[in-house]
């Protein structure tokens, strides 16, 4: 369990870096399964999404650290994906992944050295935060394989 003052502290850092730059729309911390553990987005910014975005983030995240040790080229130190409308940056943090997403006028390098600013202080706070690296159950894989994601 997250621990109140720890939560309160990564609220407090999520709204730092979410309102360091005006670009930024959205910030989620997941674990590596893709399950939220907490998000901010700015009030003007509905993400109706989060739980796909959680999702398909820790997938892309992971397929990129599995990608570097088959290739024997080390572990991602951040990822970016560029869409037409924007970027999505994912960066670890420990036992999870911090993910942003902003508008193409953000700045990149000031995106990166902002989370660059905040890795370690996350890290230290998610690892008060009791993950688990339990496989996902049968009836859980059943139940992903079942959704609807239409529209995605």
């Amino acid at each position: 369990m997250l621990i109140i003052d720890d939560s309160e502290r990564l609220d407090s850092i999520l709204h730092e870096i979410l309102y360091s730059m005006q670009e930024i729309m959205h910030i989620i911390i997941i674990d590596r399964d893709g399950i939220l553990i907490t998000s901010l987005s700015r009030p003007d910014e509905s993400l109706e999404e989060i739980g796909e975005l959680s999702v398909f983030s820790g997938a892309m995240f992971e397929s990129a650290v599995a990608q570097g040790a088959c290739m024997d080229i080390g572990s991602v130190e951040f990822q970016l994906t560029e869409y037409s409308d924007g970027f999505l940056f994912g960066i670890s943090v420990g036992q999870g992944l911090l993910t942003l997403m902003s508008s193409k006028s953000v700045p990149i390098g000031n995106v990166f050295q902002v989370l660059k600013q905040f890795r370690d202080e996350i890290c230290s706070l998610l690892s008060n935060y009791e993950i688990t690296g339990a496989p996902l159950s049968d009836e859980i894989k059943s139940l992903l394989r079942n959704q609807d994601f239409e529209g995605i």
